[in-house]
């Protein structure tokens, strides 16, 4: 019962007690601050209203809601509901959309050529 209500290492279900306190907590934080966590940045995506402007944190919060709990379902719901905008149900219950980003956006320095070794 302990594990099941701290999200124990050897519980199957990792969106359950502190595990998924923990991811709520981070995505909260930095989508609520930047748009962006860090699996984001890597892949030059971002949660942006559905305007396309900056979240804030309790709209982050929202979003991170599903996703930290619930995922299962919220992919579900999103799926039957929302499959022609491809959102999950708490996407739509915050209003967020997520958005691919510009390259040059993610920080990277724009004077800066970079040589990768296919270029070659």
């Amino acid at each position: 019962m302990f594990a099941l209500l701290t999200g124990g290492l050897s519980d199957p279900t990792p969106f359950t007690g502190l595990n998924g306190l923990g991811l709520f907590v981070y995505w909260t934080v930095l989508e609520g601050r930047q748009g962006q966590s860090v699996g984001k940045i890597v892949m030059n995506i971002a949660v942006t209203d559905e305007r396309g402007e900056a979240i804030d944190y309790v709209t982050a919060a929202i979003e991170s809601f599903g996703k930290a709990f619930l995922l299962p379902l919220d992919i579900l719901v999103g799926w039957l509901a929302y499959e022609k905008e491809g959102l999950r149900l708490f996407n739509k219950l915050s209003s967020t959309i997520v958005i691919e980003t510009d390259e040059e956006e993610t920080g990277k320095p724009r004077e800066v050529e970079y040589v990768y070794p296919s270029d070659r």
